[in-house]
This record gives C-alpha cells, sequence and structure tokens, in this order.
C-alpha cells in the first residue's frame, strides 16, 4: 500500500473529531433555546464529547495493537453515524449529552487509527512532518465546519447539522471499507485489553509524558478558544451565525497556513525548536490580552488577534511533540498512540472546565492558559537539554 494512501486514509479518519466540535458551535444559541438549556448545558456536551473522546482512546488503543487497525476504525465510524442520527432528534438536553459522550466514543476510534496508522508506516522524524501537515489539512475543518453549520442552522435549523455529520460518516464508511488497508506491524506487542499497566510502563518514561503534556497544555488553549468563542462573538458582540463562522474560519486558515509551514521549521531547527518557537508564540499572546483589553475592552482586536497569535503556536507544537512523544514505541504504537491522545483530549478538556471556574472573564481566563502552557513548553527544552548534558558524560566514561 502506498505511503500516499495511508496519508489519505488518516485525513479521513481524523476529521471526525474537529468536525463533530466545530459544526454546530454557530447553532448553540438556537439549541439552547429549543431544547430550553442554559449555556452551560450545551457546553457540557462540548466538554463532555472531547472528554470521551480522550477516554475512548485508553481502549481503543490496546483494542487496535490487539484486532488491527481497520476493524477498529470502521466500528468507530457506524457508533458516530448511529450517535448523529440519535442526537438529530433529541428533545431535551440530557438526551443531547448522553449521545454526545456517544459520538465522541465513535470519534475516538478513528482519531487513535489515523495517527497509528502514520506511525506503522513513516520513520519518526518524517511522521512529525506527516503530523503537521495532517493538522494543517485538519484545520480546513474548522475553516469550513462553522460557516457551514452556520448556513445549515439559518436554512433548516440546528439538528440539520447532525444529519450532516451522520452522512458525512456514511460517506466515509464506504469509501474506507474499500481502501483502508491493515497497518498493523506483525512485531505489534499485545498487551492484556483493558488493563492499565502497559500505560503505566508508558509514563515511567519522561520524554513521552512531558512531550504529551506539552501538546495536551496547546490544545488546551485551542479548545479554550472553541468554548469561549459563541459567547464572546455572538453574544457579546452580536455577531450573526453566519459572521461567526467566516471570522471562526478565518482563523482556522491561519493555523492552517502556520501547519503547513511548521514542517520547514521542523526541518531547520529540529522538533524541539518548533515546540520552543510555538511556546514563544503562546506566551506573547498571553501579555497581548491584557494589554488590548486595557486599551479596546472586549472587541475583535483583544479577542481574535492573541487567538490567532496563539494558533500559530499550536501548530508549531502539536505535531513535534505529539511525534516526540510517541518515538520510543515502535512495538507498541497503538498502546502509546491512546495514551498520548488521552493525555491531549482529557487533559485539554478538564483544563477548560477547571478554567470555566476562574474568578474571571472568559478572555482572560484564556490568556492564563496561553501563559501557563507557554511557560512550560519552553522549560521542558530546557529541562531536557540539561539533562542530555548530564547523561552524556556519563556515556563516554
Amino acid at each position: 500500500m502506498k505511503l500516499r494512501s495511508i496519508f489519505l486514509s488518516s485525513i479521513l479518519l481524523i476529521l471526525f473529531s474537529p468536525i463533530g466540535i466545530d459544526i454546530f458551535l454557530p447553532a448553540i444559541p438556537q439549541m439552547q433555546h429549543e431544547l430550553s438549556a442554559d449555556t452551560t448545558a450545551i457546553q457540557l456536551s462540548l466538554s463532555l464529547f472531547v472528554l470521551a473522546l480522550g477516554i475512548g482512546q485508553l481502549l481503543v488503543g490496546p483494542l487496535s495493537d490487539r484486532f488491527g487497525r481497520r476493524p477498529v476504525a470502521l466500528t468507530g465510524i457506524c457508533v458516530y453515524l448511529a450517535a448523529s442520527l440519535v442526537i438529530a432528534a433529541v428533545e431535551n438536553p440530557i438526551q443531547l449529552v448522553m449521545f454526545r459522550i456517544l459520538q465522541g466514543l465513535g470519534a475516538s476510534c478513528t482519531s487513535i487509527v489515523a495517527f497509528t496508522i502514520i506511525r506503522d508506516r513513516y520513520s519518526p522524524k518524517e511522521g512529525a512532518r506527516i503530523y503537521s501537515y495532517l493538522n494543517g489539512t485538519l484545520n480546513l475543518i474548522p475553516a469550513l465546519a462553522p460557516l457551514m453549520g452556520g448556513v445549515l442552522t439559518v436554512w433548516a435549523g440546528w439538528r440539520s447539522n447532525f444529519y450532516f455529520l451522520a452522512l458525512f460518516s456514511a460517506v466515509v464508511l464506504l469509501i474506507l471499507f474499500r481502501s483502508l488497508p491493515e497497518t498493523r506491524p506483525d512485531s505489534t506487542r499485545h498487551s492484556q485489553l483493558f488493563s492499565f499497566k502497559p500505560y503505566l510502563e508508558i509514563l515511567r518514561n519522561k520524554q513521552f509524558t512531558l512531550y504529551a503534556i506539552c501538546a495536551m497544555g496547546a490544545m488546551s488553549v485551542v479548545l479554550s478558544y472553541a468554548f469561549y468563542a459563541p459567547e464572546v462573538l455572538m453574544v457579546q458582540l452580536g455577531l450573526s451565525s453566519i459572521q461567526f463562522g467566516l471570522i471562526f474560519g478565518a482563523n482556522a486558515l491561519v493555523v492552517m497556513a502556520s501547519s503547513f509551514v511548521a514542517p520547514f521549521i521542523i526541518q531547520a531547527l529540529g522538533r524541539r525548536g518548533s515546540i520552543m518557537i510555538g511556546s514563544i508564540l503562546m506566551l506573547v499572546s498571553g501579555f497581548l490580552i491584557p494589554l488590548l483589553m486595557n486599551h479596546y475592552g472586549t472587541s475583535m482586536a483583544s479577542f481574535m488577534l492573541p487567538v490567532a497569535i496563539s494558533c500559530c503556536g499550536f501548530a508549531f507544537i502539536l505535531g513535534a511533540a505529539a511525534s516526540l512523544s510517541l518515538e520510543p514505541f515502535g512495538d507498541c504504537a497503538g498502546t502509546a498512540a491512546a495514551l498520548q491522545g488521552c493525555i491531549q483530549m482529557l487533559g485539554a478538556s478538564l483544563v477548560c472546565i477547571l478554567a470555566s471556574f476562574l474568578p474571571v472573564i472568559e478572555i482572560f481566563s484564556l490568556a492564563i492558559l496561553m501563559l501557563i502552557f507557554g511557560t512550560f513548553g519552553l522549560l521542558i527544552r530546557f529541562w531536557l537539554d540539561r539533562r542530555e548534558l548530564q547523561v552524556a558524560p556519563a556515556l563516554n566514561k
């Protein structure tokens, strides 16, 4: 199977999680009205989708190592399709939350397999570049989905967004049923299913743990932006659903462009250099927010300009950090990718939930996350460099 086919399959598989997050954002005010729900309930359905996406990966990773990548991916698509159809017919917020969790579990299957088949077929360094290209292509969804969701919401109501997700799932299922190869290496270790021992062994690897947290921090910033954007842009600044989709999509195009620049940064400065640049951009964004808020108050400039800069930082961090975290685990790539994905998505979801309880307005909560995780990205770079300098003399003795 050609590497191009692997790449194209991974693109289709990775789309399920972002489209499940982004397409219905413009419909949130309409959903609140029709389901008699407050903002917290609708945001909870988004948080729990991401939470299920993270937790599900702990189960999916070992399953993909045991039974193969292909059956796990196709099963996940079927679950996602069924959940989308049910959500389109829900009558209250409780039903919405329940089936969003199921939809998140389906997305966890596709997400794990998307990254695992890249790890199966590409070298670690090439994999970092492919992850960045994948992330760039992936950002077509945040660019297009909110605008599409806004049009669908205005034209046919919020439920049409979930009918569209079901149709998308059916089309991808047909394509991958014919074209998705089985990439699991013969040397893959089979760990005991639903055992935490393999995960504990992986967590003992400092390179894995630090870079997985680094990726989680970058994801936390972007996810918090997605959580707060409907409230800030549509409620506080009064944008329409379609205007929201245009602004949200424009920022996603910035991320996409940065993601296509990231492989060149990795080629020139290495994966750690890319993470350092991304972390500096996060810090700059965190300092910009209070400065702009002081001059302009809550405005498009004080919210979207720092967000755009931090999202560039996210693009430089994510692919490099994911690759560095998975590098030591070629013999159990599915399990390692599952744990990395769980830390990234589950951790980001929990961070966003905790940030919502901070006694500050939404924009300042976002600034705090930018400062914390920008600092963390710089610290692990210098900590690991110092550790390697200490290990090198010992190896030469």
